[in-house]
């Protein structure tokens, strides 16, 4: 990302879109993070690009990668009210059987 802005200054003026080259940046962010070992989703920006945002952030909920979920979505401006309850859920959940093991 990096390189790519510092070759934006020897481009033409106007000759790539700002908004563009922002919304690039982060489907990489998006890219590298659900690359990662912990996640190990390896998509291709046309993929990524065929998912749409919401249908993402909905399948990290479902494998309970609430922390990056919740990323995505505070990086795209989506509402984040739905990961926010789903991991709250996931935690009482998760408190519950730890009470229960611990007293049964």
């Amino acid at each position: 990302m990096q390189a790519g802005c510092y070759g934006r200054a020897f481009c033409p003026v106007g000759s790539y879109p700002r908004k563009r080259i922002l919304q690039v940046c982060q489907s990489l962010r998006i890219l590298n993070a659900l690359r990662g070992p912990h996640v190990g989703v390896p998509l291709t920006l046309a993929q990524l690009e065929a998912l749409t945002p919401a249908v993402l952030v909905s399948r990290l909920i479902n494998a309970r990668r609430h922390l990056l979920a919740l990323r995505i979505a505070e990086m795209l401006n989506m509402d984040t009210d739905k990961v926010c309850w789903h991991g709250q859920c996931e935690f009482q959940l998760s408190l519950e059987l730890l009470v229960d093991a611990q007293t049964g």
